[in-house]
């Protein structure tokens, strides 16, 4: 479980600083990602971190500023909450070293600030 929050808190820095060495180590090279943003799912470390890298880098241009919680993702596990101007995502993770990244879109900022709480996620 520490294991676990060290690595949300290095992909928390990735987004601070835009910068993906903060993760590379910690995935595996087989790893998944799925994304409702992503038309296919991506099968590989060097597939996600090609395009987790650009995500970065256009958010950096846009000067995006975002927040983070670790929030309870499931039963076992964790999740990075990310916070922007944007709607509000979560990227829930299964195992270290990381197989399986899953970003979700939970709610608009402003949905989340009526319900006053965050909404439970899969």
């Amino acid at each position: 479980m520490e294991q676990e929050f060290l690595f949300l808190n290095n992909l928390a820095d990735a987004y601070r600083n835009y910068d993906v060495s903060y993760i590379e180590n910690w995935l595996d090279d087989n790893m998944h990602y799925t994304s409702m943003w992503v038309f296919q799912e991506l099968k590989s470390k060097e597939e996600y971190l090609d395009y987790l890298s650009g995500k970065l880098q256009t958010m950096k241009e846009r000067n995006t500023k975002m927040d983070f919680e670790i929030v309870k993702g499931g039963m076992h596990n964790h999740a990075l909450l990310v916070k922007t101007n944007v709607p509000l995502k979560v990227l829930q993770l299964d195992s270290l070293p990381i197989s399986t990244i899953k970003e979700r879109l939970l709610c608009s900022t402003l949905q989340c600030q009526a319900f006053s709480k965050i909404p439970h996620f899969i």
